[in-house]
């Protein structure tokens, strides 16, 4: 995924700029310590860390992005995200809402927006 080297500091922004809704696993990030204090990833679910993500993002962090790659990724043919069927699928749409209105509370305006861009 190409990125530009850029600090956001305004979570919404980032989320629809960066389409973190296409990449919010817990596989790209670096992450405080600190943030998991008082956060734990749900048992029992697929799609964890997209689960959690939006209590992590409630804590005001700042979101860095670089063009730089500084890991490998291997792709694994039998994971959960190759092989999620609509249990899954669902459970991962409803933590990109729960994200969303968490940002932009009732202003449906913005939903309108993002899913008039992706269809067009």
């Amino acid at each position: 995924m190409p990125f530009d080297n850029k600090k956001y500091k305004d979570m919404l922004f980032y989320f629809l700029e960066c389409k973190a809704y296409n990449h919010s696993y817990a596989w790209n990030k670096i992450y405080r310590r600190s943030f998991f204090n008082d956060i734990r990833y749900p048992e029992g679910r697929v799609f964890e860390d997209v689960h959690t993500l939006p209590r992590i993002l409630d804590k005001d962090p700042v979101v860095m992005t670089t063009k730089e790659g500084l890991y490998k990724y291997h792709s694994n043919p039998k994971g959960i995200t190759r092989n999620a069927g609509s249990k899954e699928l669902t459970w991962l749409l409803e933590s990109n809402m729960i994200l969303l209105k968490r940002m932009i509370g009732d202003d449906n305006k913005i939903i309108e927006e993002i899913t008039n861009d992706e269809t067009s």
